[in-house]
């Protein structure tokens, strides 16, 4: 979490960048691994906050593969390095190999022992998200359920209300819809008692009281703003994509169609800026699903070819909420147009570059052509 400080902080790192640089460097060449991965891992949070992603990833594959002889304070460290070039990777939509690095990352935590569980728990919450990217439900809810096990041992009520959420997605995934109902339940009132806006909004998103979830979204957002004043992170760049896309579903399913879809828009250009498949099918599907109910089809169908090129490059499905909300997209269009037309409109998205796509759809014209 950001401080005050932390732009002094950061300045100060920048302006050692190169002795930093150079140091990693020397550490890689030499062949010291144990000093090249205790630099690399303390870099991790340097690279998040500056944005350097692809540098931090370029340095992390050299480091990474490097013989070690692990002992447990070797093991949090390569345990860190790899949990963040997993992010790095899933953040950049590379799902497949973020989740190889995720499950590296998990054996160390568990090799560090107690000292290592609450990132054990982090880390497994994250692995579970991967696998409902990529379909393995049965890994999604045995991560879950590990992970809320171990929140509730640390007593972190946060963990917990992130741990039942994605239990509640994993069980509509499953079409369990009193147990998504209860977890949901239980991870509100959880993310309540933690005082965490955004888990609350996705909360009652999720159990579809979308008149709360868009009061706790626009809360959640100012919290985002004055992050993004104190030099905000990459994850917080992500946190800011999810609650903007999010509102902006919550306001387009409560009727203001406009500003729904003015919110997906801004969530889209953020998530461009972030260059994320993965983030930017999710916004994509937003955008059908709020094309549909202003019963523009042609400019519906057209998203969701868009939004199936970027699932396919990061290597990742949807999942729940934005599953449902392609559903009820297709139920839309297909109430109102032909298998033909439909075909038709989504073979002209597929055809079109992101950047074609924001530069063309918001104006085209829905007189089925």
């Amino acid at each position: 979490m950001l401080t005050p400080e932390t732009p002094e902080i950061l300045a100060q790192l920048q302006r050692e960048e190169s002795n930093l640089r150079a140091a990693l460097d020397w550490a890689v060449s030499t062949r010291r691994a144990k000093h090249a991965l205790q630099l690399a891992s303390a870099l991790v949070p340097f690279w998040f906050h500056t944005s350097a992603v692809n540098e931090g990833m370029a340095w992390l594959d050299q480091v990474l593969p490097m013989n070690l002889q692990v002992n447990t304070e070797l093991a949090l460290t390569r345990a860190r390095a790899r949990d963040g070039y997993a992010e790095f990777l899933r953040m950049m939509g590379q799902t497949q190999r973020a989740r190889q690095l995720a499950e590296e990352a998990i054996l160390d935590w568990r090799h560090a022992g107690e000292v290592g569980r609450p990132h054990l728990a982090f880390a497994l919450f994250g692995m579970s998200r991967l696998a409902l990217f990529q379909g393995q439900e049965n890994l999604a809810h045995d991560a879950a359920q590990e992970a809320l096990e171990l929140y509730t041992a640390l007593q972190e009520p946060r963990g917990q209300a992130r741990a039942l959420r994605r239990l509640a997605e994993w069980a509509l995934n499953e079409l369990d819809y009193d147990a998504s109902q209860e977890w949901i339940t239980r991870a509100i009132a959880l993310a309540d008692a933690a005082g965490n806006l955004f888990e609350l909004g996705i909360g009652y998103v999720q159990r579809g009281d979308i008149a709360r979830a868009a009061g706790k979204f626009s809360l959640a957002l100012k919290d985002y703003e004055t992050a993004q004043q104190m030099n905000q992170t990459a994850q917080e760049m992500f946190l800011q994509i999810q609650a903007t896309r999010a509102l902006g579903i919550s306001a387009a399913l409560a009727g203001d169609l406009p500003r729904g879809e003015s919110l997906l828009a801004e969530s889209t250009q953020l998530a461009m800026a972030v260059n994320s498949h993965s983030i930017l099918a999710e916004v994509l599907a937003g955008l059908a699903l709020c094309a549909a109910l202003q019963n523009q089809v042609a400019r519906a169908m057209r998203w969701l070819g868009v939004m199936d090129v970027m699932l396919e490059a990061a290597q990742t499905v949807l999942i729940v909420p934005e599953i449902l909300e392609h559903e009820q997209t297709l139920e839309l269009v297909k109430q109102q147009a032909s298998e033909e037309q439909i075909n038709r409109w989504y073979a002209e998205g597929r055809g079109l570059t992101l950047e074609e796509a924001m530069a063309r759809l918001p104006k085209v014209e829905e007189a089925g052509v």
